[in-house]
């Protein structure tokens, strides 16, 4: 076959395969992107992929329920789940008080109201 012929032929014909050296390079960078992450939510002080997972085991919770209760899209807490995106401090900061409080997990899940948010006494007027 010619060259000519070989360029000439459909594009759906042709196989594509990554080389070893390419792999590799993917491998690599994915194995850096974890490290940075990991170094980052350390440094931060924030909770792991892992650290999460397990509190929602403990609690017996559904991501769709934390999601949920949180006020985030599922999509959201999964990316944090597999370590594609790491929560703000904000968040990290709820998912700590939402995990370590019952009563906060009770007002969040809706079971139980606020009436009191601590006006009284405070000088603040309603």
């Amino acid at each position: 076959m010619t060259r000519h012929a070989a360029q000439t032929r459909p594009a759906r014909n042709r196989i594509f395969t990554r080389s070893a050296s390419s792999a590799a390079r993917v491998f690599f960078q994915d194995l850096a992107d974890e490290q940075i992450s990991a170094a980052l939510r350390s440094h931060l002080g924030l909770l792991t992929p892992a650290e999460i997972r397990r509190a929602l085991r403990t609690l017996g919770m559904q991501q769709k329920t934390l999601a949920a209760c949180l006020g985030i899209a599922e999509a959201t807490l999964s990316r944090w789940l597999s370590g594609g995106l790491i929560q703000s401090r904000a968040m990290d900061n709820l998912l700590r008080v939402y995990f370590g409080i019952p009563a906060v997990r009770e007002v969040l899940i809706g079971s139980k109201k606020i009436t009191d948010f601590g006006a009284r006494g405070t000088g603040v007027r309603s």
